[in-house]
């Protein structure tokens, strides 16, 4: 469920990251060291890197099928190449829940959004948006542990009241 906490920013009992790579694992961990989520689940193509996230708590637990990764979460973040989305979107839309925010970390918008809002399942909301991360390598160890959203396009479906993520717009109306 989402809640606002006491200081009125969001709280997500469930997150899921999909792609625990440089971006995804410091996604997960920004909504860790500002306490944004009580667990949150890794998905990814290689259990290595996945194993090596958990152990490092940047993840608490992991699936190696992004429907079994997504079920249950209140937040879903696609941190996989954007080549991917689309499939990885289709593989996982039954067992999202509804009431869902699905955002990315992508940086292609466009046609993608539009594309990616109508996989959605109704009551499940879309959200494109930019991470802005100065990154030198591509690995997890090179993780930091902060992130920060831009959205892009004018998202029209989902409801006012899921603004802000720490006064940062998540979505513009």
């Amino acid at each position: 469920m989402i809640n606002s906490n006491s200081q009125s920013h969001l709280f997500f009992n469930k997150v899921t990251i999909l792609g625990v790579g440089l971006i995804g694992a410091s996604f997960a961990l920004a909504l860790k060291k500002h306490r944004l989520c009580s667990e949150i689940i890794g998905y990814g193509r290689k259990e290595k890197n996945l194993r090596k996230a958990k152990e490092r708590a940047i993840i608490d637990s992991f699936e190696l099928d992004p429907a079994e990764a997504c079920v249950g979460s209140d937040l879903i973040v696609f941190a996989t190449p954007v080549g991917s989305f689309l499939d990885i979107a289709e593989r996982a839309r039954g067992s999202l829940k509804s009431g869902a925010i699905v955002t990315d970390v992508g940086s292609v918008k466009g046609k993608l959004v539009y594309d990616m809002e109508a996989l959605m399942p109704e009551g499940i909301y879309f959200v494109g948006a930019t991470i802005q991360e100065s990154i030198q390598r591509q690995q997890i160890s090179s993780a930091v542990q902060s992130a920060l959203l831009h959205p892009q396009i004018r998202q029209t479906k989902m409801p006012s009241k899921r603004l802000s993520l720490y006064g940062v717009p998540l979505v513009l109306l």
